[in-house]
């Protein structure tokens, strides 16, 4: 019993998370550490996706055992790995990925949304371990979120549950997509939106605007404030909605400590401002413990408790 315990604790698996910009993929073992870490750009086409994975998946098992496949990706995913909707990788968007995929690495393959694949890793090993109701927010091309009640991950009817970026940010009679918190600056890349637009310059890296704002430039200072406020925003309405113990921040904006601390001062400023609020208790507002991990780390803890 012993050995078969231990064989279990050293398994490895690996782990893929798809961004709109940016791959990702790490071994992983079952204590949810991440090695062998790979970021490169995502492949525009599905060919390139997959043979990126099926070469690094090759490589992974020629070091040894590889018990199956976690992938986190953006988009509506139904309960097979059907892809409904798949967010900015347009290449995998309506497809069976799970299938097609188990095929190719001839491996379990468990294919998960990123936002609750990010949830399920802080519940695992991140930051929401000590409760049992929480949010899990990841800022970036996108908003992703999950929702975990009485520890039980949330997938809604069709996978829709945690759609926030959806979710409208004004009230309009039309051009709803333009008004929905995630093309509003609630995500990295709304803050670059608004940022460029205010300067008829196209800036992509959120880093430049924080290096701007810091030289003194104000319309940088401005989307940053804005930014932070409309976070601040998502999250009153998702507590208010789901009413969790815990909201969890992640993405990689999430490792800025200037950025987290201005999340949550606006956090704090919305509570304090709105009398009603201040008479009730609040989530507690925290930053990602596995930061731009959770999306792989996530996606194999699915896998796992699948075979389990």
């Amino acid at each position: 019993m012993k050995d078969v315990k231990q064989a279990m604790e050293q398994a490895r698996y690996v782990g893929v998370d798809i961004g709109g910009t940016r791959l990702k993929l790490g071994v992983v073992s079952a204590r949810g550490e991440v090695s062998d870490l790979r970021n490169v750009s995502t492949p525009q086409t599905r060919e390139e996706i997959f043979d990126t994975i099926g070469s690094f998946v090759s490589e992974c098992a020629a070091a040894g055992p590889v018990e199956g496949v976690g992938l986190s990706m953006p988009g509506i995913i139904d309960g097979s790995g059907y892809t409904v909707t798949a967010g900015a990788v347009k290449a995998l968007r309506n497809r069976p990925v799970q299938d097609e995929l188990t095929e190719l690495v001839c491996l379990p393959v468990r294919v998960s949304n990123d936002g609750r694949a990010a949830a399920l890793a802080e519940g695992w090993v991140g930051a929401a371990q000590d409760v049992s109701d929480y949010i899990v927010f990841t800022l970036g091309t996108a908003i992703a979120a999950g929702i975990v009640l009485d520890g039980k991950l949330r997938d809604g009817l069709g996978g829709l549950a945690g759609e926030f970026g959806v979710a409208l940010a004004d009230i309009v009679r039309n051009d709803y997509e333009a008004h929905s918190f995630a093309f509003r600056a609630a995500t990295v890349a709304g803050l670059c939106r608004d940022y460029s637009y205010a300067v008829h310059e196209r800036v992509l890296d959120a880093r430049e605007i924080y290096r701007r704002a810091a030289a003194g430039d104000n319309e940088a200072a401005r989307a940053i404030e804005d930014f932070y406020q409309a976070v601040a925003v998502l999250c009153v309405n998702s507590a208010v909605t789901v009413a969790p113990e815990a909201i969890v921040i992640g993405g990689g904006i999430s490792a800025n400590d200037q950025a987290f601390l201005g999340m949550h001062r606006a956090w704090e400023r919305v509570i304090d401002n709105y009398p009603v609020l201040g008479c009730v208790r609040m989530p507690e507002l925290r930053r990602a413990g596995c930061r731009n991990n959770a999306g792989m780390i996530g996606a194999v803890y699915r896998l796992i408790c699948d075979k389990a």
